[in-house]
């Protein structure tokens, strides 16, 4: 699911992948009883539950996607959450793009060679 998004915004899948388990802490009972890969809240609230791990995709996709359509490295990709659209994503975290960098670093480091 995550590298048809990637494929479909023309990014690197990483990227999603980083940002879905930092979001959703590698997919956490609370967040896998939601269906719940990207950890959306409503507006910092209650988290949002799907029928399917690909229905939370779509809904991602759909809202945030063009936020960050053809980044080129996971900086651009990071600048694009936070600074595209009328909401930066996840305001509420002073260290939220070092923590995605370092989520991004993990995934890197766990691929496979």
């Amino acid at each position: 699911m995550l590298k048809e998004a990637a494929d479909h915004l023309n990014i690197d899948p990483d990227y999603l992948m980083a940002l879905a388990s930092h979001e959703s802490s590698w997919l956490n009972d609370h967040n896998f009883g939601l269906n719940n890969l990207f950890g959306v809240t409503n507006a910092g609230k209650r988290n949002l539950s799907y029928s399917s791990l690909g229905k939370s995709v779509e809904y991602w996709v759909k809202n945030f996607g063009e936020r960050v359509r053809d980044s080129k490295n996971m900086e651009a990709f990071i600048h694009g959450l936070r600074h595209n659209g009328p909401n930066a994503y996840n305001s509420e975290d002073a260290k939220y793009d070092e923590k995605l960098r370092n989520q991004y670093k993990t995934i890197i480091k766990r691929k496979p060679k």
